[in-house]
């Protein structure tokens, strides 16, 4: 305990001096994304795959996204299922009765 006033003072000293700058230094280089307005998107294939549920429109999409610059959120359903099975033979129901 006697060393935590240096600790924190070092730390608050370390915090306040590392500005901007170093975050830039920590990128990597990688593409340049595309000028806003400028990206042009593949159209669905002709030939599609059949699905058990069939996609939406893409009206209904664009009704219940939320596209803000920097953030786009488009909401979507998952069907998660768990298939555990638990098996007893004659001696775990000897040694521990019916689970």
């Amino acid at each position: 305990m006697k060393y935590f006033p240096a600790v924190l003072l070092a730390t608050l000293i370390q915090a306040s001096t590392s500005g901007a700058e170093m975050a830039d230094s920590l990128t990597y280089d990688g593409d340049d994304a595309p000028m806003k307005g400028t990206l042009e998107r593949p159209q669905p294939s002709e030939t599609t795959v059949p699905s058990i549920v069939p996609d939406f429109s893409p009206s209904f999409k664009d009704s219940i996204s939320v596209k803000r610059d920097g953030f786009s959120l488009i909401p979507g359903l998952v069907l998660l299922a768990d298939y555990t099975i638990f098996d007893q033979d004659d001696v775990n129901l000897w040694q521990g009765g019916e689970q």
